[in-house]
């Protein structure tokens, strides 16, 4: 996720990050390398390993509901018996989900279905159905949840042209479990709280025909039923939309997407330059991201403009971004200043960039983003900074689309890169909800975890950083990594006095495991 203003960031980012306040400081005596390198780690695995998700879904476009059967394959990975299933369904927080039913698909026995800790906390007991240690069991649940009037993440939007749902945060999964533990954080508004491992989706959507539908995976539509293949995705995300066709361009065996949403009857051709110039940020995005980490692990992207309340710039799931548009803005508007509107384009690319960049650190290589915010947010912030870097459209795009659209020059971008300085003295590694007042999340683990990294590459030298970054990605696609395995891998490439005082600089050692 990105949260940004109109104004655009980057036009502010060096000046608030050499003048931000220290809420973190840094204590004397924090040594996060020898933590992180006497740590016993071992790779995350859930104890509780979700095979396959089997999903028919309806949608219902009169109450605003999304809701069907989940058929949950799982395999106990631990060595004692499960006697109980924790669930997720974030719904049930954000606005109103739950579990309707559980039962075992195989014999039939229905289980009983009780809260936890957290309205999104939903335990189903398996009564005398205990599932030993490497045995698998399929689980099927009949679910509701109720999709909220909202222009955010999870949502739907209601316009004079018709509806667009935004469903995400409201499919149920399994939850972690680490060492005898289910992970039952609450859902975070400001940040988000998702820990899962990779697993298959099949699904089957129903919604009225007159919808285009796009999701995680691979989708297909016919007479208003949608059928999703997704491999080796965290999550299930689907847009669907009655006012919408699809654009797409496909390039080196990837194809891009983009659910062309009309918004405006009267500024048609804005939306449709604005939704042009998603896919080729996302194309160009890619192209940078390959060559510096690795390559893009699908080979399909669907990206989704909506309004997005709360300061949202965008948000991202696997194969599946959204991203924020201007509510139908022209240049005679009110209440927008000059810079508003020389950002508005180039804060769209942007954000484009961020949110592909998750494709990399979270989407292939997970983490948990509750207690472990960094080793997404900071990563991609980063690589939303040499975006910023290297592209070569960025500049000239922003200037043909504000010239045609706002008949005004646009400000240039300055890269955050362009100083070797930017950092202040607050450690990038807290959990998600240990950080204090408004903003310090956003600034602390974007800005200054991009900063981070940034110092790494510094210290290190590009071709040996980008080398580590590269490997690191590699061997955790797929996977869920943690702060100190992070910090051992670099380590390895770099044990030099001067990269472990970036570590201990940035790093608190409270935090590493």
């Amino acid at each position: 996720m990105k949260k940004i203003s109109l104004v655009l960031s980057l036009v502010i980012i060096m000046t608030i990050l050499c003048a931000c306040s220290e809420p973190y400081s840094q204590v004397r005596g924090n040594d996060a390398v020898a933590v992180a390198s006497e740590a016993s780690v071992s790779e995350k695995i859930s104890g509780c390993n979700p095979e396959k998700y089997t999903m028919d879904l309806t949608l219902d476009t009169e109450k605003d509901t999304i809701s069907g059967d989940v058929i949950v394959d799982l395999t106990n990975m631990t060595d004692d018996a499960l006697t109980k299933i924790c669930f997720r369904l974030y719904s049930a927080t954000v606005s109103s989900g739950s579990i309707n039913k559980a039962e075992n698909t195989s014999t039939g026995t229905e289980y009983e279905v009780a809260p936890g800790s957290d309205k999104s906390v939903i335990y189903v007991d398996l009564a005398g159905d205990s599932i030993d240690p490497g045995k698998t069991v399929s689980v099927k649940l009949n679910f509701t949840s109720i999709i909220p009037d909202s222009e955010d993440r999870f949502g739907v939007i209601n316009t004079d042209n018709g509806k667009l749902y935004n469903m995400t945060f409201c499919f149920p999964q399994i939850a972690f479990l680490e060492n005898g533990k289910w992970f039952e954080d609450a859902y975070i508004p400001e940040g988000e709280a998702r820990f899962s491992e990779m697993s298959d989706y099949y699904v089957t959507l129903k919604a009225p025909a007159d919808y285009t539908v796009v999701s995680s995976g691979k989708s297909s539509t016919t007479d208003g039923v949608t059928t999703i293949d997704a491999p080796g995705v965290r999550e299930m995300a689907i847009a669907a939309c009655n006012f919408a066709d699809v654009i797409s361009k496909t390039e080196d065996g990837i194809k891009y997407n983009v659910l062309a949403v009309k918004f405006s009857d009267d500024n048609a051709e804005y939306y449709t330059d604005m939704y042009n110039i998603m896919l080729d940020a996302a194309i160009d995005s890619v192209n940078i991201f390959s060559e510096l980490v690795g390559n893009y692990i699908y080979d399909e992207i669907d990206i989704v403009p909506l309004y997005m309340s709360g300061n949202i710039g965008g948000m991202e799931m696997p194969g599946f971004i959204q991203i924020a548009v201007p509510k139908n803005v022209t240049a005679s508007d009110e209440g927008y200043s000059e810079v508003d509107y020389t950002g508005i384009c180039q804060n769209t690319m942007i954000v484009t960039a961020h949110e592909m960049g998750h494709q990399w650190f979270y989407c292939a290589v997970g983490n948990n983003e509750a207690a472990d915010p960094w080793l997404d947010e900071s990563f991609t912030s980063f690589l939303e900074y040499y975006y910023v870097y290297k592209s070569d459209k960025l500049e000239d795009t922003a200037d043909a689309f504000n010239k045609k659209h706002y008949e005004i020059d646009p400000q240039e971008i300055p890269s955050a890169f362009d100083s070797e300085d930017g950092s202040s003295p607050s450690y990038v590694n807290l959990p998600t909800n240990d950080y204090g007042k408004d903003g310090d999340y956003s600034l602390v683990v974007y800005d200054n975890g991009a900063w981070f990294l940034r110092k790494l590459e510094l210290t290190m030298g590009s071709e040996k950083f980008f080398e580590m970054l590269s490997e690191w990605y590699t061997l955790n696609t797929g996977k869920i990594a943690g702060g100190a395995v992070f910090v051992q891998h670099v380590l390895k490439y770099d044990s030099s006095d001067e990269v472990k005082d970036v570590i201990n600089y940035f790093l608190s050692d409270d935090y590493l495991k």
